[in-house]
């Protein structure tokens, strides 16, 4: 999706995974579309667990973000958009695409919508008010 970003006109992109072959991977795809990671335009590849990445962005706005966290983990749905909104990292008008499995999950603050694919449930959340 970061890649489709970047070729709909976004300067700034950040690609992050905890597994290092998909970073390899994301790597590569960069290099087949010829999209330099570079600091100055603003395309990186992080290597790090979900909240290490989000702790070591801190300080920077997103407008938009996809999160892809572990199934396994059914918490970090929650405490990714959590630590967004409690490092006031989200530009007013952000909005947050997350899949997971789990059904049924709450954001306050968002205004919600969601889409069940298969097991994925694909949650679609516009920053609406700051109540964390």
């Amino acid at each position: 999706m970061g890649i489709e970003c970047i070729s709909r006109g976004a300067t700034d992109v950040i690609f992050n995974d905890i597994d290092k072959n998909a970073v390899e991977v994301i790597k590569k795809n960069l290099g087949h579309a010829k999209i330099p990671l570079s600091n100055e335009r603003g395309v990186l590849c992080l290597n790090l667990d979900y909240v290490a990445a989000i702790e070591k962005l801190c300080g920077q706005k997103f407008e938009l973000v996809f999160l892809d966290p572990p199934f396994v983990d059914i918490d970090a749905p929650w405490v990714a958009v959590e630590k967004l909104v409690q490092y006031e990292m989200l530009s007013p008008h952000a909005v947050i695409v997350c899949e997971t499995q789990t059904p049924g999950l709450e954001f306050p603050g968002f205004d919600v919508k969601f889409k069940k694919y298969g097991r994925a449930v694909i949650y679609f959340l516009k920053l609406v008010d700051k109540l964390f």
